[in-house]
C-alpha cells in the first residue's frame, strides 16, 4: 500500500489517527520518527528514504544512496541509520541530507537497532548472523545464533541487552556488546517482530501464525 498512517497513542480514549499520507510508492518497509524535529521517515522498496512533516505530511527531503529496498531505520538525534537489501548500512545527517558513512555486510540486512546510551549498533542479517559494531571504534562482534533470517532486533532502553526474532521461530536475548546469549525461546512459527517495553520489563513478539506473545523479564 502507498498509504502511511500516523497515530497518537497518548490519546486517553485510545489510539487516534493523526495523519494519513499517500506516498505514491508501492511499498514502505520501515518507518522512523524524529520527535524533536517533528519529522517522520519512510523507507521504500526503491532504495529511497523520504522525510515528511509530522504535522502536515509535507515532503521534507529525499535521501538517495541505497541501490535496493531499505528495510530498517534507526533515528538518533540528528542522525539516521538505514539498512538495506543492498547489504549496507548508511548513516545520514538529517539536517543536510548528506550521507555520512557506509558500512558493508556479508548478507542482506533485515533489522538494526542502536544502544540508546553506549552507541553500539546491532544488525540482523538474512544469513542468520548478528553483527555488533560501534561507529567510533574498530571493535566488532559477530554472532551465529539464528539458523535463518533475523527479522527484527531491538535494544533495551538501558542499552545493556537486545532481543532478536527470526524466521527460524526463535526469540533470543543477548548481552551487549559481546553478544552473550541469556534467553532463548522457540515459538510455533516465524517470529516477525519483537519489541521491548519502556521499562525493559516486558518483551512482546508477533508471529506469522497471527499470535502475539508477551514475556516478562525478571532481573
Amino acid at each position: 500500500s502507498s498509504i502511511i498512517k500516523i497515530y497518537d497513542i497518548s490519546n486517553p480514549g485510545g489510539p487516534r489517527e493523526k495523519l494519513e499520507k499517500d506516498t505514491d510508492k508501492k511499498a514502505s518497509y520501515a518507518l522512523g520518527i524524529c520527535e524533536n524535529r517533528q519529522i517522520f521517515f519512510s523507507c521504500f522498496h526503491d532504495g529511497t528514504i523520504e522525510a515528511y512533516s509530522l504535522k502536515s505530511g509535507e515532503h521534507f527531503r529525499t535521501f538517495n544512496g541505497h541501490t535496493d529496498g531499505v528495510t530498517c531505520i534507526e533515528v538518533h538525534e540528528n542522525t539516521i541509520y538505514t539498512g538495506s537489501f543492498d547489504r549496507t548500512i548508511k548513516s545520514w545527517d538529517i539536517i543536510s541530507g548528506k550521507e555520512i558513512k557506509t558500512y558493508q555486510f556479508p548478507s542482506d540486512i533485515y533489522s538494526l537497532s542502536r544502544a540508546p546510551i553506549q552507541g553500539w549498533i546491532a544488525v540482523g542479517l538474512e544469513n542468520g548472523e548478528i553483527e555488533i559494531f560501534h561507529p567510533s571504534s574498530p571493535d566488532k562482534y559477530t554472532l551465529q545464533s539464528h539458523s535463518n533470517t533475523v527479522l527484527s532486533l531491538k535494544y533495551a532502553n538501558n542499552g545493556l541487552w537486545f532481543v532478536t526474532t527470526g524466521k527460524d521461530q526463535l526469540v533470543m536475548a543477548f548481552k551487549s556488546p559481546t553478544g552473550q546469549p541469556f534467553f532463548s525461546k522457540n515459538q510455533n512459527s516465524s517470529v516477525l517482530v519483537g519489541d521491548i517495553s519502556e521499562d525493559d520489563n516486558y518483551i512482546a513478539t508477533g508471529s506469522s501464525d497471527n499470535s502475539t506473545t508477551i514475556y516478562e523479564c525478571i532481573y
